[in-house]
């Protein structure tokens, strides 16, 4: 069976099967929307024309669905999609949610399960068992063509789907396939969604659809001109900022009492001292000795701090084994670099605080 008609045949009977999907767009799904088989057999609504008229059966396409995520009030306005789709599904009509940004790149909203209920579409030809004639078709993968603008489908796929881009192609640069075990399930999800992966014949591998030199380069570019931030960033500082300056505290009434009102000039080592000195003074613009600061443990970075938390006998890892400090080292450590250096943040970084600012408050007292 030649691809398309094979891609129209699957989805139409995912949505009979499951009765609410959501299909992600991209240059192949384009092509494959607008094709006779399909228009002929569904009916297309935007979100705004949901419940303009009644639709007693059949299958409804609800397109453009990321014009929701761009609203001013994105959570009511789900809320209210997901009455309508629900009132749809409830008749007995097939629902298909396309959008042009992937599941993880929308906004989460309380009580607004649309999205959580549909079963995503991914229609990979050979998947499918589709006959393939030329492996090398860039049209049939959704990659760049001479009338196709890479980069601008790049940015339309959200912030979190773009910085798992940003680490797969330059922190963890594999030569043309990863793990899945790197990234999410719904990174996984957005990734072939977005046709510029797919799953390799090697288990538990994903492989590129789109020559990887493009597919940087449109990276790059969209990660450059990029000065939005992701919806959980404010979460992700609020957290580690209590995180660290638990463990200051922790720390400062350790050296207080080991060292009593001199804990200040005794605690630090001589070149942390220096640093912190030196740091002091910059920014204060004077000449600054560590007796003047009220904490000099708020000086130090954060990988400084730990070193002194590991390595200084008084401060006795406080009271937590060294391997506890080994993983917050891996896990946290680079979720801070993250947002002190304004990059983007990973979809797990969220959760991977959360657990270490309850595990701190459990752990570490002053």
């Amino acid at each position: 069976m030649e691809p398309y008609p094979a891609m129209s045949e699957a989805l139409l009977a995912s949505v009979r099967r499951h009765k609410l999907v959501f299909l992600h767009r991209n240059p192949t799904i384009d092509v494959l929307l607008d094709r006779d088989e399909v228009l002929s057999r569904v009916r297309f609504l935007g979100v705004d024309e949901l419940g303009a008229g009644p639709v007693e059966s059949g299958i409804v396409v609800v397109d453009q669905f990321e014009r929701i995520q761009r609203s001013h009030d994105a959570s009511h306005l789900m809320g209210v999609v997901r009455d309508q789709v629900n009132s749809l599904v409830d008749r007995g009509v097939g629902v298909c949610i396309a959008s042009r940004l992937p599941r993880i790149g929308f906004r989460d909203a309380i009580g607004s399960s649309v999205l959580a209920d549909a079963r995503p579409v991914i229609l990979d030809p050979v998947a499918i068992g589709a006959v393939v004639r030329d492996p090398d078709d860039r049209t049939l993968w959704g990659t760049p063509t001479s009338a196709f603008d890479l980069p601008t489908f790049v940015r339309q796929l959200g912030l979190d789907l773009l910085a798992c881009l940003d680490f797969l192609l330059f922190d963890v640069q594999g030569p043309r396939s990863w793990s899945t075990s790197l990234v999410t399930p719904m990174e996984v999800e957005g990734l072939r969604g977005s046709g510029l992966f797919r799953l390799s014949t090697e288990p538990g591998m994903l492989e590129l659809s789109v020559p990887i030199k493009e597919l940087t380069l449109a990276t790059e570019a969209a990660l450059s001109s990029e000065f939005g931030v992701q919806p959980h960033f404010a979460d992700v500082a609020v957290d580690l900022v209590e995180i660290e300056r638990r463990l200051r505290d922790a720390l400062r009434s350790r050296a207080s009492a080991e060292f009593g009102r001199q804990w200040r000039g005794s605690a630090l080592w001589d070149d942390l001292r220096e640093r912190v000195e030196s740091r002091a003074s910059q920014e204060l613009l004077r000449d600054v000795r560590m007796a003047a600061l009220r904490n000099p443990l708020e000086w130090l970075t954060l990988p400084e701090l730990l070193e002194v938390i590991t390595s200084a006998g008084w401060a006795d890892r406080l009271g937590r084994p060294a391997e506890f400090w080994q993983r917050f080292l891996m896990e946290v450590v680079p979720v801070r670099n993250r947002v002190s250096h304004m990059r983007l943040l990973r979809r797990d970084d969220l959760a991977k605080v959360e657990y270490w600012k309850v595990n701190m408050r459990k752990t570490i007292r002053a």
